[in-house]
């Protein structure tokens, strides 16, 4: 593995992180197929072998790839602290039989928030979360009052989303395309955006 110090004074090329998409690092890597690293997942890959998680990198203590791990409600279960092996509340958008797999990682009185069934239209409530007395709550999209809090709120704090990819025109069809290709591949982390331009925001 190769180390470069990084120069934030030129701006002629600017590198981004393959693994984690930053640009900003005080030192600059490649693995060894020769694709541009940060520091910090130069360094991981260097020590663990394998790629740094980019939920992690991001501050997350944690996490699953349901979609590679058919168990990872147990591997998940590996990863809670030993003086606190539960879950307080589980957020969730796909349904399926998420009660059966998360119910064992919640504690007594835990709550699952329900947003979306995208597995399924229907999730089987069974007797475990019954005798540990889940709440089970819907959640819709709110108001355009909540909405317009929600981006007062973000412009406040300053929250910054994190953004897989952007391509530019509502008439860039093979753009937009490709955007779903990424969702139906599932290699988007984070928000895939269309940027409108200035025709387009004119006509809306």
């Amino acid at each position: 593995m190769m180390a470069t110090p990084a120069n934030h004074d030129r701006e002629s090329t600017k590198p981004v992180c393959f693994n984690c998409e930053t640009s900003t690092t005080p030192l600059w890597r490649r693995d060894d197929e020769g694709k541009v690293l940060c520091n910090a997942c130069g360094l991981f890959l260097k020590l663990h072998g394998r790629a740094r998680e980019r939920a992690k990198k991001l501050g997350a203590a944690g996490g699953v790839n349901y979609k590679t791990d058919s168990r990872w409600e147990k591997t998940l279960a590996t990863q809670l602290p030993a003086d606190r092996p539960y879950l307080d509340a589980v957020i969730d958008g796909a349904g399926g039989d998420i009660i059966a797999r998360s119910v064992r990682l919640l504690k007594a009185g835990g709550v699952i928030s329900q947003y979306g069934m995208t597995v399924a239209p229907k999730m089987e409530w069974n007797m475990q979360a019954v005798l540990k007395n889940i709440d089970l709550k819907g959640s819709t999209m709110g108001s355009r009052l909540e909405f317009r809090d929600m981006i007062a709120f973000v412009g406040e704090k300053k929250v910054v989303p994190v953004v897989s990819r952007v391509v530019k025109g509502l008439t860039n069809i093979e753009g937009i395309e490709s955007l779903f290709r990424d969702m139906d591949e599932g290699k988007q982390f984070g928000k895939l955006v269309i940027e409108f331009d200035d025709e387009a925001s004119a006509k809306l």
